[in-house]
């Protein structure tokens, strides 16, 4: 019948239309992932866990992304080795990027960052879970970026 046609012919449309916007959405992240790449973010980190009127202690760190994997310094030489990362562009354009990392004898630890759009910033969370008992929770925002040489093949 003439209505399953136009029913049929709206699906259609419909499927390519999603299909359109998925292939966006990649082009879209394959940018974001090509410009990450060699970025070294300076990360101050705070523990979550801290009293409000404790004296917190602040931890500095570096957050390399190269190679379409990303690397944090501090837990590299606590045996973390840089990882694959996910990568999800939300509506609003907000860049979120995250990794599992796990250490023979350090545990596994959980990143989640947040980009707005301009790609100016991060602030996320980890989660370093040690062992069944220990766990600590770390807010963290970047203070400085740079662009690493990209090296000569």
């Amino acid at each position: 019948s003439k209505e399953e046609k136009k029913q049929q012919e709206q699906l259609k449309a419909q499927q390519k239309a999603a299909e359109e916007q998925l292939k966006q959405r990649l082009a879209q992240q394959q940018k974001i992932t090509a410009q990450l790449n060699n970025q070294e973010w300076q990360i101050e980190l705070t523990p979550l866990s801290a009293a409000a009127n404790a004296k917190v202690k602040k931890e500095m760190d570096v957050v390399t992304f190269k190679d379409n994997k990303v690397a944090i310094a501090g837990f590299g030489k606590k045996g973390f080795t840089p990882t694959n990362y996910s990568l999800t562009v939300q509506e609003d354009g907000m860049i979120i990027w995250e990794t599992m990392q796990t250490s023979q004898n350090a545990g596994t630890a959980f990143w989640r960052g947040e980009m707005p759009k301009d790609m100016l910033s991060i602030r996320g969370v980890v989660s370093h879970v040690i062992d069944a008992k220990t766990k600590s929770d770390y807010s963290f925002v970047s203070t400085s970026k740079r662009s690493l040489a990209a090296e000569a093949k």
